[in-house]
């Protein structure tokens, strides 16, 4: 048997051993078919019975995501469901059918195409991306009117290594912890959704791979170091020895961490931090509690927004679903953030933007529909009177939201008393801190709202001009980037001095150094995922404030994001041997 060893990149720390199980995706190609006149709506009702059917197996596929997951990266497929029904989609579709009087199949090829180009022309990454979910749509649409095979990941067997040229997001929403063992992939980024869906299933993983797809056989053996970020090919006796070796190492590291999680996140030299999760199902909140969360640091109601038949819930709906969330996080707070809707999760009534990241969306979205707003802030002020509730706000530029927001709030509230409804009175309200111009006026607005929620995601993006999910580019997604890193300490500085809480709630929150700078610059509030929060508090454990105050102050001379990293790395190495165990992959794998 042929042998190999290559080096990619590590992004989702473990190891795993397993036969190659090779994804094969059969690429969508019609032929054309003439049909009568009276063949028409046969053929548009063939159409909407394969659409019918594709929603119901992308909606399952999302609600698997959920239980195996949580909500947090199901949002990987509400692009292809709101795209089954999209009328710019469907219309084309059927109008080709009607005036070409062709066959689906074929009608469909030409929408793709159609579409492609439209996309691609736009002189935006964003949307010209979204064509990898037009192309996934219309192959599965194909699969539902009996055009292609069924698709090869539904027959895996268990305990493979996954090998693929790349993964589209249905294919991403069907990895499965119970059958794959571990990726190797060509193409994909490391802030893919596979990829982070991978880390949340803790499944170790390798990109960068370029051609290892073509140089492998079903059923070959493949070796998978997801921490050092190496993939043999029919590893020999002597090398899988070794790799058990480190296999058991990392899994009684696991094991340490789950004791972890329930031990307080306290520095050596005794200062707490607090824990929180992200989450966006009321069940999530007992995963959270489990994984050592002390309440949740950001509930996203996008969800429960997108998954109402009229995607427009009733204030009795929502207030029912916020008071679930302030009982199962009681006594610890909830922050609860308003609808982040537009952007990359649109409804179908909303029209399609060239730029959606910077278009209405969030607040300005919620400003824009504000009986939609009210009924949110109103649902939400009467849960307040169950448990600690607070109440954030996304995508925040500048005071002026800021004012309109809170004479909403004042409307509500009054809105509530003539109603004779009971409402908490003062819940403190937060704002995200995501873009350039609101670091640039952090100080204006620390001083008109009770805390800030840092949320990088965003904020690296827009800061650095980088797409992270564009292939192209998301090399210079860098977290350690000294702009990002001096942004994050004027904002906490901006806080201390107006005496507001501040706290960090992007993925990056979950990266082990990442979040030891941000410790040493005085940050005591993280919020990440629940899986991550064991990992950070094995690190904060490890550690003294003190001298990490020190290591990052010098970070922030470094000029750039490596030099950032080696010298956190050297000084950690120095200092604290400890913690520097619980950097997989060099510092944490994000």
């Amino acid at each position: 048997m042929r042998q190999l060893r290559l080096k990619g990149q590590a992004v989702s720390p473990g190891i795993a051993l397993g036969q190659a199980f090779i994804l094969e995706q059969t690429a969508a190609k019609a032929v054309r078919v003439g049909i009568a006149d009276s063949e028409v709506d046969d053929e548009i009702r063939r159409f909407h019975a394969a659409l019918a059917r594709s929603r119901e197996q992308l909606q399952a596929l999302k609600e698997r995501m959920n239980r195996e997951v949580g909500g947090e990266h199901s949002w990987i497929l509400d692009a292809q469901l709101l795209m089954l029904q999209d009328n710019l989609f469907i219309g084309q579709t059927e109008g080709r059918i009607r005036t070409e009087k062709v066959n689906v199949e074929w009608a469909l090829q030409e929408v793709q195409e159609y579409l492609d180009g439209l996309f691609k022309n736009l002189d935006d990454a964003y949307i010209a991306e979204r064509s990898s979910d037009i192309g996934d749509v219309v192959r599965r649409v194909h699969l539902n009117l009996g055009h292609l095979p069924i698709e090869s990941m539904t027959e895996m067997k268990e305990h493979v290594v996954l090998v693929a040229r790349d993964l589209t997001p249905s294919q991403a929403a069907q990895i499965d912890k119970h059958r794959i063992l571990g990726c190797a992939i060509d193409t994909a980024s490391r802030t893919s959704h596979a990829i982070i869906l991978a880390r949340s299933l803790k499944i170790p993983a390798v990109i960068g791979l370029h051609d290892f797809y073509y140089k492998v056989r079903n059923n070959d053996w493949v070796l998978v170091d997801g921490t050092e970020g190496e993939v043999v090919l029919n590893p020999p006796a002597t090398l899988i020895k070794e790799y058990l070796k480190k296999k058991q190492k990392y899994e009684d590291y696991q094991r340490e961490l789950v004791r972890c999680a329930q031990e307080p996140s306290i520095t050596q030299d005794g200062v707490y931090v607090v824990m929180q999760a992200n989450v966006e199902l009321v069940s999530d909140i007992p995963v959270a509690v489990q994984c050592g969360a002390e309440g949740i640091g950001l509930f996203r109601t996008e969800y429960l927004i997108l998954t109402d038949e009229k995607q427009d819930p009733d204030e009795e709906k929502q207030y029912g679903v916020y008071c679930s969330i302030l009982r199962g996080t009681s006594p610890h707070a909830a922050v609860i953030r308003t609808a982040d809707l537009g952007g990359d999760k649109l409804m179908p009534a909303q029209v399609r933007e060239p730029n959606p990241i910077l278009g209405l969306r969030a607040v300005r979205l919620s400003l824009r529909q504000k009986d939609f707003f009210k009924r949110q802030l109103r649902a939400l002020h009467r849960a307040g009177t169950v448990g600690n509730l607070r109440i954030l706000i996304p995508m925040i530029s500048g005071v002026a939201e800021v004012r309109q927001v809170k004479k909403l709030v004042e409307e509500c509230k009054q809105e509530l008393a003539e109603a004779g409804k009971a409402f908490a009175p003062k819940v403190p309200i937060g704002i995200m801190i995501e873009t350039p111009a609101a670091v640039t006026v952090a100080d204006l607005l620390a001083r008109e709202v009770d805390f800030f929620s840092i949320g990088t995601n965003d904020l690296i993006q827009h800061t650095l001009a980088v797409d992270r999910d564009n292939d192209s580019v998301s090399y210079l997604y860098e977290p350690l980037h000294p702009a990002i890193l001096r942004s994050l300490r004027d904002c906490m500085r901006a806080a201390a001095e107006a005496g507001i809480g501040v706290s960090l709630c992007g993925e990056a929150a979950a990266e082990p150094l990442f979040a030891l700078i941000m410790l040493g610059l005085g940050l005591r509030e993280f919020s990440m995922n629940p899986t991550f929060i064991p990992v950070i508090k094995h690190v904060v454990r490890a550690v003294r404030a003190d001298d990490l105050r020190d290591i990052a102050c010098e970070a922030l001379l470094r000029p750039t994001a490596q030099e950032v990293e080696e010298f956190v790395l050297e000084r950690l190495v120095s200092k604290f041997p400890d913690a520097v165990m619980a950097l997989p992959g060099g510092y944490g794998g994000e």
